[in-house]
């Protein structure tokens, strides 16, 4: 026991018997200190790596800090040690450019530590799952993702980070004008964009954008790429000094993003994480033929999203980036969405708009995203790839042909 107030806070030997030679490193370098408290490892234990959660207690009089992650590589990273150690230099280095940054996972404590040779990422605890979880939770209960929640995710993968400081307070992200001197904004391409690289984390209170939908904020930038403003867009490279690792991205940071969010999105409307068309094809919808990545599956009338918001999904997902919509436009389109689409429009949708009710969009907020039970079996890592749209060995849903109901089972 040390001279402080709280002292220590071992580990049960329960939590820790099945902990890897690294994750129980990591789990004795915090539980050795005054105040730290181990919870939980999330996901499954992989020779990779994998994440820790901890307790923050005041040493001096008790009261609970928080929550934080810590992040590891394990012994039998993809690429091996060194490999291993650049990935998590360059999240670092992503993560230390977005602080303050709203809709992206914040660095914790002193960001990253050094634990027996090996580099851990420190990061908050968003503490609602994945967007993989809740996709889950609405495939289990065969049921539609309201449009209303789509259109608030939407509008919060329109967010564009501030180049923040240490310390740098949270706030919600702008479109670039002409920034001051001492600030500027931030070009990333996350690189690694899917359902279990975004987190869910609670609504907050009195927030019109998010009045029927979750904030969410985008982790995992071990494979982002950054803009050297000082030698332009074309000159996209890994990270400063890691010239093992040189991304091939050669386009415009904006059009990336932007195809990147338009298949998020166009999985999230079918509640089915697939892999977009390599080659577009032709739909015409509402008087204009775009050449798409989105899948056929988006077409039918079964999938119950309005056509703004598909023709949108479709213009983002253009296998020409001339033919994508501005980041401007895309926001735009975005607030609107959020703003006028309320109950009554979507009265005249085929399902006479049962699943776009306040009362019910509400509930399935707080039942299905918010309360829902965190189940580690959906919140584990992915193992193996993600399915194309085209591959016949993809699972078959029943979700939008099952009979309708109002209200959430």
């Amino acid at each position: 026991m040390s001279g402080s107030w709280l002292g220590t806070i071992p580990p049960r030997p329960e939590q820790v018997r099945r902990l890897g030679k690294q994750a129980s490193a990591v789990v004795n370098y915090f539980t050795q200190k005054d105040g730290f408290e181990y919870v939980a490892h999330f996901g499954e234990e992989g020779l990779s790596g994998g994440a820790l959660l901890f307790n923050r207690w005041s040493p001096t009089d008790g009261m609970f800090m928080g929550q934080f992650i810590a992040k590891y590589m394990g012994p039998s990273a993809p690429g091996g040690s060194f490999m291993a150690d650049l990935l998590v230099d360059r999240e670092f280095r992503v993560l230390d450019i977005l602080r303050g940054a709203e809709h992206i996972v914040q660095l914790a404590e002193a960001g990253r530590v050094k634990i027996a040779g090996r580099d851990s990422l420190l990061m908050e605890y968003v503490g609602h799952g994945t967007l993989k979880a809740m996709v889950d939770r609405f495939q289990d209960r065969l049921i539609p993702i309201p449009n209303h929640i789509l259109w608030n995710i939407f509008l919060c993968s329109m967010a564009h980070p501030p180049r923040g400081q240490q310390d740098a307070a949270i706030r919600r992200e702008v479109l670039p004008t002409t920034p001051p001197a001492q600030e500027s904004t931030a070009g990333v391409v996350h690189g690694d964009l899917h359902f279990e690289n975004v987190c869910l984390a609670g609504v907050p209170t009195g927030d019109r954008e998010h009045t029927f939908g979750p904030l969410v904020k985008f982790i995992d930038f071990g494979s982002a790429s950054i803009l050297d403003e000082n030698e332009g867009v074309e000159s996209l490279s890994s990270m400063p000094n890691d010239s093992s690792a040189v991304s091939s991205y050669d386009g415009d940071v904006d059009e990336a993003n932007i195809l990147a969010i338009g298949e998020l999105m166009c999985s999230l409307a079918l509640c089915e994480d697939v892999i977009c068309h390599p080659n577009g094809r032709d739909v015409t919808m509402k008087g204009r033929t775009i050449n798409t990545k989105a899948p056929r599956e988006l077409d039918a009338p079964s999938v119950a999203i309005e056509d703004d918001l598909r023709l949108l999904i479709y213009l983002c997902t253009s296998a020409d980036p001339d033919d994508r919509p501005s980041l401007v436009d895309l926001l735009e389109a975005c607030e609107y969405g959020v703003a006028t689409r309320k109950a009554a429009f979507y009265t005249t949708m085929p399902d006479k708009g049962v699943y776009e009710t306040d009362e019910y969009v509400l509930r399935v907020l707080q039942e299905v995203i918010l309360n829902a039970e965190q189940d580690k079996s959906v919140e584990r890592k992915r193992s193996g790839r993600r399915v194309s749209a085209l591959d016949p060995r993809r699972r078959r849903r029943t979700m939008s042909i099952v009979p309708r109901r109002k209200t959430v089972t």
